[in-house]
C-alpha cells in the first residue's frame, strides 16, 4: 500500500507544470531599461563627446520617471561600439517624455556629428 501511495504522489508531482525561471520576465517589472550603444566616429571631439554625456546625465533631474542613468566604456565590441548608456524609466510614458524633451533633441543633433554607429534596445527588469 505504501508503494502505491508513493507512486501516486510521484505521478502527481510529474503532472505539475514547470513554470520556468521567474527571473527571465518578472510579473511586476520595476524599470524599463533603454540601452544605447555608441560608436564614436574616427574624428574624436572629446569636448563634444563630454557635452553629450553631460546632457544625458542631467536628464533624470529634469524628467519625471527617469530614474537611472549609467555609462560604461566598452573594452571590446565585435561591432566597434565604444560606449554603453543605460537609462531607466518607471514607465513607457516616462520614456516618451524623455524622447520629447528638448534636451533629447540637443542630444540627437550632437550625436549626428559624433557617431558612426548606433544601436538601441529596451527591456523590463
Amino acid at each position: 500500500m505504501t508503494k502505491i501511495i508513493s507512486i501516486v504522489v510521484l505521478s502527481l508531482g510529474l503532472l505539475i507544470p514547470y513554470t520556468g525561471d521567474s527571473n527571465i520576465e518578472p510579473e511586476n517589472p520595476k524599470l524599463l531599461h533603454h540601452v544605447l550603444l555608441f560608436k564614436w566616429n574616427e574624428v574624436n571631439d572629446l569636448k563634444k563627446q563630454q557635452e553629450l554625456i553631460e546632457i544625458f546625465s542631467g536628464l533624470p533631474n529634469k524628467i519625471e520617471g527617469f530614474e537611472e542613468f549609467k555609462i560604461y566604456k566598452i573594452q571590446n565590441s565585435s561591432d566597434g561600439f565604444n560606449v554603453v548608456l543605460t537609462l531607466g524609466f518607471i514607465s513607457e510614458e516616462a520614456k516618451d517624455s524623455y524622447i520629447r524633451h528638448p534636451d533629447h533633441k540637443r542630444i540627437e543633433n550632437l550625436a549626428s556629428n559624433l557617431l558612426s554607429g548606433f544601436a538601441e534596445y529596451d527591456y523590463w527588469k
